[in-house]
């Protein structure tokens, strides 16, 4: 039985990872830079940001400029406003979670200021105010285990007493570093995938489609508190 259940945030509180990945598309090819959505989707899910602009140097021989961090922001912040929602079916999970008594927080690659935009936007910040936890709160981000380990040490809990719900490699990476359980949420499935679904369930002790599903394993998995 897990006692802290931690969830990411972008893709698994909120569904903000296609959205993201069309606006980080959209600016970069402003400075010259074509990256397609799904490209940066593919290729930033579960990144810090600041691997992301790593990433894009490298592979494009480029430095950015420091004005691309600030247009990067208000494009995202004006699409998140417009756009951005909770993930289906994910107020009946924590809404369980909370009548059972089990504690549960975020932990996000993501930066403060950002996570709590997006659970404010989308209604889920009552229930995790408190109980955030930021890449920006310890030296590395995922997929070093640093800020599971954190976040589970801040809510005095042990790693085994731990679950993580994930939804990417760099997320589960550092769970499986962590030796914290890891639900691998992954709520596109198809067969084009396959291979990379295979990498990411070797790295979970769990895996569910849907948000239903992952309520019945929470149920399974974590004991009244109350």
């Amino acid at each position: 039985m897990y006692s802290l259940i931690i969830f990411d945030c972008d893709g698994v509180l909120v569904d903000s990872e296609r959205l993201s990945a069309r606006v980080f598309s959209d600016v970069l090819s402003r400075y010259g830079v074509q990256m397609g959505a799904d490209e940066c989707f593919n290729t930033f899910k579960g990144l810090t940001l600041s691997a992301c602009y790593r990433v894009v140097e490298s592979e494009h021989n480029l430095v950015l400029p420091s004005c691309f961090h600030p247009a990067l922001s208000e494009a995202t912040l004006l699409s998140f406003n417009d756009y951005l929602c909770a993930v289906d079916g994910v107020v009946d999970v924590v809404n369980t979670l909370q009548e059972k008594g089990v504690t549960f927080c975020v932990a996000s690659n993501g930066g403060h200021d950002k996570i709590r935009h997006a659970l404010s936007l989308t209604g889920l910040l009552s229930y995790f105010d408190g109980a955030i936890f930021s890449a920006q709160d310890v030296d590395k981000g995922k997929p070093a285990p640093d800020l599971f380990l954190y976040a589970a040490s801040q809510l005095g809990m042990r790693p085994d007493q731990c679950c993580v719900v994930e939804d990417s490699t760099p997320g589960l990476m550092a769970s499986k570093r962590a030796g914290i359980d890891a639900v691998y949420f992954d709520p596109q499935t198809s067969s084009d995938k396959a291979d990379a679904q295979h990498k990411e369930k070797r790295l979970s002790a769990y895996s569910v489609s849907s948000m239903s599903a992952l309520l019945l394993l929470l149920t399974k998995l974590t004991a009244n508190a109350r």
